[in-house]
């Protein structure tokens, strides 16, 4: 007999789309059959462009989407681009609006993330989208667009939950600030929601680590009936929201109690290395962890050595790269560094830990070679 497909199991999986194994729903080992309502027929296709064509290939998002959700999993989704940035979504039209910049595996976690809006807005009777429950909606969409896209999960988990001790511990944010969502996370992608969506995805990780995946489910459902937090707090977990809250902030404090410092884990050219040669086509630095990508932080010659901070982008959010310009100067050594103390700007990890002024500095070689073409 069918089973529900659990955030859990995708995350174990760590694969999503191409992931097939099922697990019950819920902490229980034991099977949990999908109720009636939830065996439904299904339409050939699922996603369909603004001119109501199927769109074929997102039917693989759809039934990982479906095998969450179930019957709250919306049949048919419109897909439409604009030209704004991240995604939308409207859950009374079963509508996603995309990007048309976003590319990629990129593309594949927001379909995945405003898709997962519909499946909430379903389960919650709307309610998820209403200003006192986004916290969770964001927090539950961004897992959910993550793990269908392949992201590791175990890092996002770890991350998300030291961003939450932060925000919760040292500034002080609670249920009363997240449910003014618009004020404390914004409405447009910004770098508010930096450290809003993790804020919300270890809100969702705490309930499944401490009552399960099926009462997360069950709390879900009941905001659709109460429309309050408090109340459905109660109804499900037995707690008033200041309880909850406090054991939400006592499972962040020993969760990120052991979180290794911020390090650079690799440097291309490594610091001090000579001999470097002169056609290299791009330097680079990963990071222990998660960083903040909306800046970039780095102190670089320019000029006519070929190495300019204007070339220094986000590769991904452990990853920092420097495209070089034609060439670089033969038997030259660059001077560079991660961070300025000068104008304090500082590279910083996604929960807000800043990375020292690092020095970075290598030698290329003196040999001639054919310039790139």
């Amino acid at each position: 007999m069918p089973t529900r497909l659990t955030i859990g199991t995708l995350i174990a999986c760590g694969c999503a789309v191409a992931c097939n194994s099922r697990r019950p729903s819920g902490s229980s080992n034991e099977p949990q059959a999908v109720p009636a309502h939830a065996v439904r027929a299904t339409e050939a296709h699922h996603y369909f462009d603004e001119r109501d064509q199927p769109l074929a290939e997102w039917d693989t998002v759809w039934s990982k989407l479906d095998a969450i959700f179930g019957a709250s999993t919306p049949q048919r989704i419109t897909i439409r681009p604009f030209s704004g940035d991240g995604g939308r979504f409207d859950g009374a039209s079963s509508t996603i609006r995309i990007s048309d910049a976003i590319e990629g595996n990129d593309l594949v976690e927001v379909v995945a993330h405003e898709s997962s809006h519909l499946g909430m807005y379903e389960l919650t009777q709307g309610a998820s989208a209403t200003e006192p429950f986004r916290f969770f909606d964001e927090g539950y969409s961004d897992i959910v667009g993550k793990t269908i896209a392949g992201t590791d999960m175990a890092n996002h988990k770890r991350s998300s939950l030291a961003i939450a001790n932060r925000e919760l511990n040292a500034k002080g944010v609670g249920f009363e600030k997240l449910q003014d969502w618009s004020d404390y996370a914004g409405n447009v992608p910004s770098m508010k929601q930096a450290t809003a969506y993790p804020v919300g995805s270890s809100f969702v990780y705490f309930v499944i680590d401490s009552f399960g995946e099926k009462k997360l489910f069950d709390f879900f459902r009941d905001t659709g009936k109460t429309r309050d937090l408090d109340t459905s707090l109660r109804n499900v977990f037995g707690l008033t929201a200041v309880d909850v809250e406090r054991r939400w902030k006592d499972y962040l404090a020993k969760s990120s109690a052991s979180e290794p410092p911020l390090a650079i884990t690799e440097m291309i050219p490594s610091n001090e290395s000579s001999d470097i040669p002169v056609d290299t086509a791009e330097l680079l630095v990963r990071f222990n962890m998660p960083m903040t990508t909306s800046k970039v932080c780095v102190s670089t010659p320019c000029g006519d050595t070929g190495v300019c901070y204007r070339n220094a982008r986000w590769k991904d959010d452990r990853t920092l790269v420097i495209r070089t310009e034609g060439k670089l100067l033969p038997g030259a050594t660059y001077k560079l560094a991660l961070g300025s103390d000068q104008s304090d700007c500082h590279l910083t990890s996604a929960d807000g830990t800043p990375l020292p002024t690092t020095p970075w500095v290598f030698t290329t070689n003196k040999a001639a070679v054919t310039p790139r073409g």
